[in-house]
């Protein structure tokens, strides 16, 4: 079964950060094993949904009259040698609204 690297973008919270503007939104990658990239895409939000870590940033966002939702930017189908090699997850790329107007994409 293929392996899949799939990036994912959440936003529509407010998460204050340590001596900042708080977070309104991250990014994450994510790999799974699927059949196909829409499963690969559908494992990874079912994965995200049920971390409990992420659950807080998203509670606060309904707290707050907000719309929490994720997406996924990208899917990418990686080689049999490269989902092999030991791989540690990334964690999250929180960004505010405060970040740089002509900035695309995740931060990198």
């Amino acid at each position: 079964m293929p392996t899949y690297e799939v990036l994912l973008h959440a936003t529509g919270f407010r998460l204050p950060m340590d001596g900042g503007s708080p977070a309104t939104g991250f990014y994450m990658v994510d790999r799974v094993l699927a059949r196909t990239a829409e499963e690969a895409s559908k494992i990874a939000l079912e994965l995200m949904d049920s971390d409990p870590k992420i659950a807080d940033v998203f509670k606060s966002g309904h707290a707050a009259d907000l719309d929490p939702r994720t997406e996924v930017e990208k899917v990418d189908a990686i080689s049999w040698w490269r989902a092999i090699l030991p791989w540690r997850k990334l964690g999250l790329a929180f960004y505010s609204d405060d970040a740089e107007e002509d900035a695309s994409g995740p931060p990198g």
